[in-house]
């Protein structure tokens, strides 16, 4: 500056007079403005100071957040490869216990839900590492990708259970069993499958979900298996007396008549039903049954083993006054069974007629000639003239389609 005053005074000393004052004012204007810059110059420093604390701050906030999300990254991978063996050791685990022929007794196996259960409430505690992770990888769709292709779906979403009904499956838990787990949409359906940035989180994804395919399936068979189990139990202590007393209650609740149940069943009109037909019918009535139950009552009027049930027999048994068969079969059932059975065979549009008119003694067809029935050689023989004839070779004799 005194460089610049010293400048001056050399120049006024050289100017002439005239001049001076002229030059003494472009001086002071030269001042001023240079004072307006030096002020402009402070504030634009000023603000510059300002604008470059800003930056550095933001600067320093973005390196921090960077390194922050950095060891997030870092952790997840560490979690991920935690996740990813732990699924497959239980996995493994769940395949060989598959493998496991399961125990014969009832205490054993509730034992094995126990720890099942277990398993899954311990499995169903990691379901938040799961979707902390899967979510820091998902593919996030675009406002703009979503117009034109199809919406990504997100890890919430694809397991999110379905609110009406659905048979179970094995994309499915049994909704008539404790509930365990994220409930998966169908594999293959629309929104099933988010999509990943990392092809090792997919991979747990489909572990995570196969674990769960794989828990629920053997919770499955543990229950399907005691209810078997318990079912024999069942069945061993059957009694006919308390069974026949739930069916009438329970037929008379529906108001049906146990006539046209039957009637409907027997097809051929012959008073016999098929064994299977019997045992499904009353099943398909949703009577509170089971096929080991209806397998006691069918045995109970399948006393031959020849397949058929005579049901108006079993209406006349479930009267309270009727009473078990107890013993072996005289020889009168013995007879009856097989007449039954053999009139069975025949294949006439119209049966072949056989009636029963006393013990032992039986009319065949149209004629009306009472014939004797007797076991000889434990071989069921009809009295014909002055000897005995087979039955099958006397009905093979009489009746039209036995004897083409």
């Amino acid at each position: 500056m005194s460089s610049v005053m010293k400048t001056g005074k050399d120049l006024e000393a050289t100017v002439p007079r005239e001049d001076a004052a002229s030059i003494r004012q472009q001086c002071g204007e030269l001042k001023l403005a240079w004072e307006t810059v030096i002020t402009l110059t402070e504030k634009k420093a000023t603000r510059l100071e300002s604008a470059l604390k800003e930056v550095w701050q933001w600067a320093m906030q973005r390196g921090t957040k960077l390194e922050t999300h950095m060891r997030s990254l870092k952790d997840l991978d560490l979690v991920l490869e935690e996740l990813l063996q732990w699924l497959s050791g239980l996995e493994n685990t769940l395949i060989s216990l598959e493998a496991e022929p399961l125990p014969e007794s009832i205490e054993l196996l509730q034992g094995l839900i126990e720890d099942h259960n277990e398993l899954m409430e311990h499995t169903q505690k990691r379901q938040t590492e799961v979707d902390r992770v899967c979510k820091a990888y998902q593919v996030k769709s675009q406002s703009q990708a979503r117009e034109t292709t199809p919406r990504k779906v997100s890890v919430k979403s694809a397991t999110k259970g379905t609110t009406g009904r659905v048979s179970p499956g094995r994309e499915t838990p049994d909704r008539t069993l404790p509930l365990y787990g994220p409930r998966f949409l169908p594999k293959g359906s629309k929104g099933s499958e988010p999509e990943f940035r990392s092809p090792r989180v997919k991979t747990l994804w489909d572990k995570w979900r196969n674990v769960w395919l794989l828990a629920w399936e053997r919770q499955r068979h543990l229950q399907a298996r005691l209810a078997h189990l318990q079912e024999i139990q069942r069945v061993s202590n059957f009694s006919w007396d308390d069974w026949r007393k739930r069916f009438l209650k329970f037929m008379n609740h529906k108001k049906s008549r146990l006539t046209d149940l039957f009637r409907k069943m027997d097809k051929d009109n012959n008073g016999f039903i098929q064994r299977n037909e019997f045992m499904d019918g009353i099943i398909n009535t949703k009577f509170d049954t089971s096929r080991l139950e209806m397998g006691a009552v069918a045995d109970l009027f399948d006393r031959n083993g020849s397949g058929l049930i005579d049901w108006e027999e079993f209406i006349a048994a479930l009267r309270p006054d009727w009473v078990e068969r107890r013993g072996p079969p005289t020889d009168a059932d013995k007879i009856h069974d097989e007449v039954k059975r053999l009139v069975m065979l025949c294949t006439c549009r119209q049966k072949f007629r056989v009636m029963q008119v006393g013990e032992g003694k039986y009319r065949f067809g149209d004629s009306q000639k009472l014939r004797l029935v007797r076991i000889l050689r434990s071989t069921v023989m009809v009295r014909v003239g002055g000897g005995w004839v087979a039955l099958d070779e006397f009905l093979v004799k009489n009746d039209p389609c036995r004897g083409h």
